[in-house]
């Protein structure tokens, strides 16, 4: 794991859902906020590809180690990028949850997602280079990718 201090989070509809429905959160007092980016404060002792001082993204979780909305918190390595230089902590951080939504809505079998070829798979590289696409709606932080 990875010990961050946080820079961003990023807001999606769902936190203000969780406060005025009371979903998701098992325990009380609750920490949301699952689009982060910070700096790594302290690396695990089996982590490899990252040290202290990089900047990073991910995507945390509805628990109090791993939520957002707090100065420091814990995220697994293996599920964590590089912020690249040429983005802000600000950018960064509206990646992680609207990125996992368009890798859902395209490649999960029906009825959850339209069931496409894989990319990110090595039967499915190569697939749909320089095939058109149309997103309607892409004006959102979903639509930017």
């Amino acid at each position: 794991q990875l010990l961050v201090r946080v820079e961003a989070v990023a807001l999606n509809p769902v936190d203000w859902k969780i406060q005025k429905y009371g979903i998701f959160l098992e325990e009380y007092p609750g920490l949301i906020g699952t689009d982060i980016a910070g700096v790594v404060v302290q690396v695990g002792e089996e982590v490899k590809d990252f040290v202290k001082g990089d900047r990073v993204v991910f995507q945390g979780a509805w628990a109090k180690d791993l939520a957002g909305y707090q100065q420091y918190t814990l995220t697994n390595a293996v599920t964590t990028a590089k912020i690249p230089s040429h983005l802000s902590f600000d950018q960064a951080s509206t990646i992680p949850v609207a990125g996992a939504v368009v890798v859902a809505g395209f490649y999960l079998n029906p009825p959850n997602g339209a069931g496409l070829e894989n990319p990110f798979v090595p039967s499915g590289r190569g697939k749909y280079a320089g095939k058109p696409a149309i997103v309607l709606g892409g004006a959102t932080s979903v639509g930017q990718f």
